[in-house]
């Protein structure tokens, strides 16, 4: 995954904290009632279950070093594969004010969903925000 606990989620690690997590499915048919906070127009979305709760269980994982740098057992309705999509719902914990780039690992850009649907940029992190950091 291009997240981690420790660099963008410190609440699931510290706390600890459960995010509710949801899949977009590419088959709209096994759309669960339960949908994330935003929703974007022309996705349908199903909310991860407890391990074996669904047919696919997976260990969501970071690519940094730290061994506790995992988000949890999530089970899904489709199989996961690289490249797919996943919404952390409610997650504004501590998302901006505890956040680091430990290992570098890039920070997401921040967005703004309006009324309307549609979706603005107002922050995007770059390599430099990383090198202030260090001193």
């Amino acid at each position: 995954m291009d997240v981690s606990a420790s660099a963008h989620m410190p609440d699931t690690l510290e706390m600890p904290y459960r995010p509710d997590v949801f899949q977009i499915l590419e088959n709209p048919s096994l759309r669960s009632g339960q949908q994330p906070a935003v929703v974007m127009e022309g996705e349908s979305y199903a909310v991860a279950g407890e391990p074996g709760e669904k047919p696919f269980t997976y260990r969501l994982g970071a690519p940094t070093c730290l061994a506790g740098d995992r988000l949890g057992d999530y089970s899904f309705a489709e199989p996961l594969s690289p490249g797919d999509e996943l919404v952390f719902d409610d997650m504004a914990h501590y998302t901006m004010v505890k956040t680091t780039f430990f290992n570098g690992v890039p920070h997401p850009d921040i967005a703004v969903q309006k009324h309307d649907g549609s979706v603005e940029t107002v922050r995007r992190f770059s390599y430099e925000d990383f090198e202030a950091r260090l001193g």
